[in-house]
C-alpha cells in the first residue's frame, strides 16, 4: 500500500479528543511498563496491588482506544517542522569490529517511553540506545547501524516527524526493521507511511512483552539471511 498524498484535516474538536487520548496513552506507558517491571521483582504480598494497577491502566487504555476510533476522526493534522536542534554527540560511541547485532534503537520524545523500553530490553540482554528526537536518532543509527536489530520510532516528535525520520533511516539502510510506536490508533498513525515498509505497529500503551516479541521477530528474519549476525542467547 502506497503512502497517501494528503491527510484530511479533522475538526478542531476531534483533533483535541485525539490529542488528549494520545497524551494519555503516553502516560499509561509509564504506568503499565513500570508496574510490569515491578511485577517481576516485588514480593508475593504486594503482587495483587501491582496487578491491580496493571488492570486499571489497561482499562484506561481501552477508553483511549474508543476515543481514538471515534467517528469522524479520519487523520492527523500535520505537525509543523521546527528549527533543527544543536548538533550533539551520540550517547554511545560508534561500534566497530564485531558485526554481531545485539542493539535496539528507541526514538521517542517521551522520557517515560524511552526509559521503559530501554529497561525491558536491557533485562532481556539487549543493548538499548535511546534518542529524544529524530536528528539524534539518525546520528545514533549511523554510528551503530551494523549492530542494530531494529528501531522503534515514535510518530510525533519535535524537529522532525516520524515519517521523515523513517525515510532517512531507509535511505541509510533499506533493510532496516522499523516498528512504529504511537499513542494514536494504527489507522491514524500509519496514514503518512508506506505500510509495506513498516515492519509493525505498536500501540501505546504497550505491554512490555510487545517490545520483546517485535525484536524477536526481527532476529528470526535476520537469522534466515545470516545465521552469524545475531548475538548468542547465552546472555539473554
Amino acid at each position: 500500500m502506497s503512502p497517501r498524498k494528503s491527510i484530511p484535516k479533522p475538526s478542531k474538536n476531534d483533533q483535541k479528543v485525539t490529542d488528549l487520548a494520545h497524551d494519555l496513552n503516553n502516560l499509561l506507558v509509564g504506568i503499565v511498563g513500570n508496574a510490569q517491571l515491578l511485577e517481576e521483582d516485588v514480593a508475593s504480598p504486594q503482587l495483587p496491588l501491582v496487578r491491580q494497577i496493571i488492570t486499571c491502566a489497561n482499562r484506561a487504555a481501552g477508553i483511549t482506544e474508543i476515543l481514538l476510533k471515534k467517528d469522524g476522526i479520519t487523520g492527523l493534522a500535520l505537525v509543523p517542522e521546527q528549527e533543527q536542534p544543536p548538533v550533539q554527540q551520540p550517547r554511545a560511541e560508534a561500534l566497530t569490529g564485531s558485526q554481531v547485532r545485539d542493539t535496539v534503537l528507541i526514538i521517542d520524545d517521551e522520557e517515560v517511553v524511552r526509559s521503559i523500553s530501554a529497561a525491558v530490553l536491557s533485562r532481556a540482554g539487549y543493548r538499548a540506545l535511546v534518542a529524544s528526537n529524530g536528528p539524534e536518532g539518525l546520528r545514533l543509527f549511523e554510528s551503530n547501524k551494523k549492530r542494530i536489530i531494529s528501531v522503534f520510532l515514535d510518530l510525533t516528535m519535535p524537529y522532525m516527524r516520524g515519517n521523515l525520520v523513517f525515510a532517512r533511516l531507509k535511505a541509510m539502510d533499506k533493510a532496516v526493521h522499523v516498528y512504529l510506536m504511537s499513542g494514536y490508533s494504527d489507522q491514524q498513525a500509519l496514514y503518512e507511511f508506506d505500510t509495506q515498509e513498516i515492519r509493525g505497529f505498536i500501540q501505546k500503551p504497550f505491554q512490555n512483552e510487545d517490545i520483546l516479541l517485535a525484536v524477536e521477530r526481527s532476529e528470526e528474519l535476520l537469522l534466515q539471511n545470516r545465521p552469524d549476525a545475531i548475538a548468542g542467547n547465552a546472555s539473554r
